[in-house]
């Protein structure tokens, strides 16, 4: 952790006061609290990494559950009044893997709402708009899956494994237009 605010003991603020409230508290600075946070739940993310890298889906959800529902990301997440670049990637990333454990623990409806989350934050990985067109399939909303396919396709319009897709719920859903529009 840097400590952005380090000054020695004896010298005075910015507005003439000394350091401290001068009440006898020791209330930290709030970018000194912002890091400590930051920290906290960096940690935090990199176990739930190493849980899910070694399979055990469940343990690590609950760990990016705790990430997803602190204070954190509303003191310093995207809607909150004054976000962390840090806080914000760190939202994403969470979102992200908290799909991709409830599209393990075969709880598609979550895995999309987690994904699109993520995607929110980050509309630029076409993967992402993949994995919500297969599990939206997987719940036989073939709706999803095409709005899915749609927007991860106009992120990147040569995504082999997208395109495929959109191909089969085109087919399945007896509307090719769209996708011959998508490709004249």
């Amino acid at each position: 952790m840097i400590l952005r605010n380090f000054s020695a003991v004896n010298e005075s603020s910015r507005n003439g006061d000394s350091l401290g409230k001068g009440d006898g508290s020791k209330e930290p600075e709030p970018q000194f609290h912002q890091e400590l946070e930051e920290d906290k739940y960096v940690s935090l993310y990199s176990r739930a990494l190493g849980l899910y890298g070694s399979g055990r889906y469940a343990e690590c959800l609950q760990d990016f559950l705790v990430i997803f529902e602190s204070e954190y990301f509303k003191l310093f997440g995207r809607e909150s009044p004054r976000p962390s670049p840090v806080a914000v990637k760190l939202q994403k990333c969470v979102a992200k893997y908290l799909g991709f454990c409830y599209e393990k623990e075969n709880n598609h409806r979550e895995c999309i709402k987690y994904l699109k989350e993520s995607l929110s934050i980050d509309d630029s990985d076409v993967t992402l708009y993949f994995k919500v067109a297969l599990s939206a399939i997987k719940m036989h909303n073939l709706s999803i899956a095409r709005s899915a396919l749609e927007a991860g396709l106009r992120v990147s319009p040569e995504h082999w494994p997208s395109l495929e897709l959109a191909i089969m719920v085109s087919f399945k859903t007896k509307d090719h237009f769209w996708l011959l529009t998508a490709y004249p």
